[in-house]
């Protein structure tokens, strides 16, 4: 399907532009992270090119382009480096944090409390709260859609351009603009973020402008972790680090009843 000039597919919601004004960016721990789309050289690097993406618009309950997540990461007992896992898994995963999402009382943020005070620097620091912003993004180069874990310093670049009167909501599917991103591969893998000037519909490579209604409602991709859950993977994955069953009062099989969020 070809999208006619100026018209906004069904799914359009706008950006709540009254939101955007009072948006304050959180900062966290850590603002790297990496584009999907990019290649590795033979050496195993990301490659630094400037790559050319439309951030999609609001989809579902969004309000905003992107969706906040406050998550914990550690270096876990099974080899994967900053993320948990259970035994017999493979994949890795970070905790999101209870404080930040349900103000419930959040076990990792407990725990790094307790490592602060105790000594446990390397333990405190790699439990402290980092911050994501999921967007859907469309990337020019492929025509595919993904969901990118962008860090703030993006995010903060992209409300400055929501905010200005001169560009507005370029997430318009048909009238929007595309952004230009590029890995600042020397400044620790930061961003730099400009836009493309030239308004331009969301076209896939076969022609058709609607494909982009594929993508996700995000506030539905964050999992949220029951307080009991959480507390037995920080005992499976850190008791060879610090006594964390001691800070809980349970041991590695323990499991106490429990609502678990979905």
């Amino acid at each position: 399907m070809v999208v006619k000039k100026n018209a906004a597919p069904t799914r359009y919601k706008g950006v709540n532009m009254e939101k955007v004004k009072k948006y304050s960016v959180p900062r966290r721990f850590a603002d790297s992270g990496w584009l999907p789309i990019y290649g590795k050289d033979a050496k195993g690097k990301y490659n630094d090119e400037p790559v050319l993406l439309r951030l999609l618009p609001p989809m579902g309950d969004m309000d905003l382009p992107w969706v906040e997540h406050h998550i914990h990461y550690a270096d876990g007992r099974y080899g994967s480096q900053r993320f948990f896992q259970k035994a017999g898994e493979d994949f890795g995963f970070g905790l999101t944090c209870l404080a930040q999402h349900t103000g419930e009382p959040c076990p990792a943020c407990e725990l790094q409390e307790w490592a602060e005070q105790n000594d446990q620097g390397e333990l405190a620091e790699q439990l402290r709260c980092n911050v994501r912003f999921y967007c859907n993004v469309v990337f020019r180069e492929d025509g595919k859609i993904y969901s990118w874990g962008a860090p703030s310093g993006v995010i903060t670049q992209v409300v400055a351009f929501l905010n200005n009167p001169k560009i507005g909501d370029f997430t318009h599917p048909t009238t929007g603009r595309d952004l230009i991103v590029q890995k600042q591969t020397a400044n620790r893998g930061r961003f730099n973020v400009q836009y493309d000037p030239d308004r331009s519909p969301i076209l896939t490579p076969d022609g058709g402008g609607e494909k982009w209604e594929e993508a996700r409602d995000l506030t539905k991709a964050i999992k949220l972790w029951s307080r009991d859950d959480m507390i037995q993977i920080l005992v499976e994955n850190l008791q060879a680090q610090a006594p964390v069953g001691k800070v809980f009062g349970v041991t590695s099989s323990h499991k106490t009843a429990g609502r678990k969020h979905k």
